[in-house]
């Protein structure tokens, strides 16, 4: 069902992250646990000199532009393995509980009702943001073609080989992942949600320092 789970997340800077979500697999994810890839991502003070020759607008921020980047070594490693359906995590996610129970059930109804048409599935509550019950149409997904955090999304490879082919068609990248993503779906990708989230964001709720503040979120701020 799901071919790979990436968790983005830093050994070297991310130890408490780390620590947290090697503990919580193990413990609990049974199916998946040999479909884990901890991915090591660009960090700022570190990898400046990967992304120099870049096309990034000086307006954004060194963190978002290695954060951008982390995503495009991932979007392609995934084309190029030929994944199928893939979920994606950063470091900061914190699990609610029968996480993997809910991932199967959430995933069977995405491939059902999504047809083969290139998508993704918002997973975390995104800033505490609710989909519009007028775009229900399942049990659990709502197609908001809006994006949310990219702290958890399942992803289909059509909906990777999109984005990477409207990268491609950039001459320059201005905006953070999250907004970029807002002007990828539409017509030809859709973005759904799920009105109760599956986790939440440990920089969000205090369980992590300020995602702006640390050494940390100067990565993802």
């Amino acid at each position: 069902m799901i071919d790979i789970i990436y968790i983005i997340v830093s050994s070297e800077f991310e130890s408490e992250r780390l620590n947290y979500l090697q503990k919580y697999i193990n413990e609990n994810f049974i199916k998946y646990k040999d479909r884990i890839k901890y991915y090591e991502p660009l960090y700022k003070n570190r990898d400046e000199e990967l992304i120099k020759d870049c096309n990034y607008h000086s307006k954004l921020k060194t963190a978002e532009k290695m954060l951008f980047e982390t995503y495009i070594k991932i979007f392609k490693e995934i084309i190029e393995l030929k994944y199928e359906n893939i979920l994606i995590l950063e470091s900061d996610v914190l699990f609610f509980n029968n996480f993997e129970t809910k991932l199967d059930e959430i995933c069977n109804e995405w491939i059902i009702n999504r047809k083969n048409k290139a998508s993704m599935v918002f997973l975390g509550n995104g800033c505490n943001l609710h989909p519009d019950e007028r775009n229900k149409i399942s049990f659990n997904l709502y197609l908001q073609n809006k994006s949310k955090c990219t702290d958890s999304m399942l992803c289909s490879r059509e909906s990777i080989e999109y984005v990477i082919n409207y990268i491609n068609k950039l001459d320059i990248i201005d905006k953070p992942i999250d907004y970029f993503l807002d002007h990828v779906y539409g017509e030809e990708c859709n973005a759904y949600w799920i009105k109760y989230p599956m986790v939440t964001q440990g920089s969000q709720n205090g369980t992590y320092q300020s995602t702006i503040q640390t050494h940390f979120h100067n990565f993802f701020a």
